[in-house]
């Protein structure tokens, strides 16, 4: 009996030590243009097959991390107040690894979900336009 015990004492053991390494993680640093770090900046990591999403914010010394995130292709959205936002993508997570993002932003309007391009898209037409040629206005 005390052996059976010990066979599975150790096959217990063996789970939760797999059970605590699954998945990957995703840490890094956020900076202003002078290498300052930046306290309380929005970040959210997306699973991109899933659209699986973190929120997290950087601390005092503008840390991140986010640890045992599924295996898969993620993206980081990086956002603080009084900066522009920056998105990168193409992030692997491996199972194991831990990947580093370090993130500087550029002074400039923070990101807004509603936010609309200034520059017209092909479904817009922009007001200096002509909606006809010169010619068929009379103009020569």
């Amino acid at each position: 009996m005390g052996r059976g015990v010990s066979v599975l004492l150790a096959v217990l053991f063996a789970a939760v030590a797999v059970a605590q390494t699954s998945g990957g993680g995703i840490e890094g640093t956020v900076t202003d243009p002078s290498a300052a770090s930046v306290a309380g900046a929005a970040i959210v990591i997306e699973e991109v097959d899933t659209g699986l999403k973190w929120k997290l914010a950087t601390s005092s010394t503008g840390l991140c991390s986010a640890h045992s995130l599924p295996v898969g292709k993620y993206s980081v959205l990086v956002n603080a107040s009084g900066f522009g936002s920056v998105k990168r993508g193409g992030i692997e997570v491996e199972e194991g690894s831990e990947r580093v993002v370090d993130v500087q932003l550029a002074v400039g309007p923070a990101f807004h979900p509603n936010y609309r391009r200034r520059c017209p898209g092909p479904e817009q037409q922009h007001p200096l336009q002509f909606p006809r040629p010169i010619e068929s206005a009379g103009l020569r």
